[in-house]
């Protein structure tokens, strides 16, 4: 169960939305959890939100190291875009995105529905909109800052068959939003060596 104030109930809200959203059609690339319920409570006179997805496991997790990201982002954008808020000004090329696909989110895992062997990926509470590739790059930073050096490998391949054009503008708006973030937060060493890898010239 995921749960927040009324006042930011827009992160819960949104992926809950999300999750609604994907069960009502394909997803072939990868399992998303699915969701089982959501509504308000009251806690000491302040409205929050909640909602409860499906349990992976308790069994061992472990990252996806090789997904076809490129089959993911299209099953992204296929089911989100005629759903997903687009904010005024944004361009017209962009897609939806899940936001923060990194290897503590796309996760394998032993369990298993059936004969069913593809990840999960979860935490959709930062799905946006952004340029085509972006989520394909973020994954190859966030494997690599946090020196998951396989998964690394794989998307770094992925990211070298996107266009010229989709890397630079996919490092761009990366490098805007880690940038933005606090120094104070909890995966800020992370966030820095992402910064890094950014600011290499084969970044582009």
């Amino acid at each position: 169960m995921k749960t927040g104030r009324h006042s930011d109930g827009r992160r819960p809200a949104l992926e809950a939305g999300v999750l609604s959203r994907i069960q009502l059609g394909e997803f072939p690339s990868v399992r998303v959890p699915r969701l089982l319920a959501e509504g308000e409570i009251t806690v000491d006179g302040e409205p929050w939100v909640w909602f409860a997805q499906e349990l992976l496991s308790t069994r061992l997790h472990a990252p996806a190291v090789r997904v076809a990201l490129a089959n993911l982002e299209r099953d992204i954008r296929r089911s989100l875009s005629d759903w997903l808020p687009k904010p005024a000004g944004t361009p017209d090329h962009w897609v939806p995105i899940h936001g923060d696909l990194t290897p503590w989110n796309l996760r394998r895992t032993t369990y298993s529905r059936g004969s069913d062997s593809r990840p999960f990926l979860i935490d959709w509470e930062s799905t946006r909109w952004g340029p085509p590739g972006a989520d394909t790059v973020y994954l190859w930073l966030s494997s690599a800052a946090s020196d998951i050096r396989a998964g690394a490998r794989a998307a770094r391949r992925q990211v070298l068959e996107l266009s010229p054009d989709n890397r630079e503008e996919s490092r761009a708006f990366w490098f805007e939003i880690i940038s933005a973030r606090s120094r104070d937060d909890e995966d800020g060493d992370v966030s820095r060596r992402m910064l890094e890898l950014l600011e290499l010239p084969a970044a582009s």
